[in-house]
């Protein structure tokens, strides 16, 4: 009788994360818990690997974001100090800018003892896709989350579409103030909301429009 892959889910996953450690490295990759992630020019990659309980197999998504972003995120939000910390934290924080994802993946595991083709061909993969992206700064990255907004006078459309968060950010960093502005007053008149909660029902939205208030002449 075959063996469930619930009863050594726990081996499994030690002996797999151990094996794309390893080959983390051959990629230029670097490993932390159960992802690999890069930096290549201003883009931050992170590539998550989840390890079936009930396959013998494994799960993910690449995501991606302008690395500059959170610096203005935590001046927004009054977080400066998170500015000095390691890059994982830019991926693991509680509050930062939420990553774009690029990209789903799931496969199936050949030999559970011996992991490391199917999870080689799996960075590979991801390797290609993260060269294929045309998402490569901060100014392709505003054209995309612009050209998915129809116009700020539309009706309703699904908001997780826009990352606005990342967008404010991204017109503060390169100067735009009046587009920010424009953005943050969009989101708190439509009552699009940011899931941040600053207490007393404060939305990112708020502490953005009071930080851009200092831009005022």
């Amino acid at each position: 009788m075959e063996v469930s892959p619930k009863k050594n889910w726990k081996e499994r996953k030690k002996l797999w994360l151990n094996s794309l450690k390893e080959i983390a490295k051959e990629y230029d990759f670097k490993f932390k818990s159960n992802y690999i992630y890069k930096v290549i020019d201003d883009i931050v990659y992170d590539s998550t690997f989840n390890v079936s309980r009930i396959e013998n197999a494994v799960s993910g998504v690449l995501s991606f974001k302008p690395i500059v972003l959170d610096d203005i995120f935590w001046d927004i939000t009054d977080m400066p100090d998170n500015k000095r910390r390691r890059i994982t934290f830019r991926l693991d924080a509680a509050f930062k800018v939420v990553s774009e994802k690029h990209y789903r993946y799931k496969i199936e595991i050949n030999d559970l003892a011996n992991p490391t083709g199917n999870l080689e061909e799996l960075v590979k993969e991801v390797s290609r896709e993260i060269e294929s992206n045309s998402i490569i700064d901060l100014e392709s990255y505003i054209s995309f989350h612009e050209n998915n907004i129809p116009s700020f006078d539309h009706g309703s459309f699904d908001y997780s579409q826009v990352n606005f968060i990342g967008l404010i950010c991204s017109y503060i960093k390169i100067g735009d103030i009046s587009k920010a502005e424009v953005t943050t007053q969009y989101c708190i008149e439509t009552e699009v909301k940011s899931l941040y909660n600053f207490g007393n029902g404060v939305d990112f939205f708020d502490l953005a429009s009071i930080y851009l208030n200092k831009f005022q002449s």
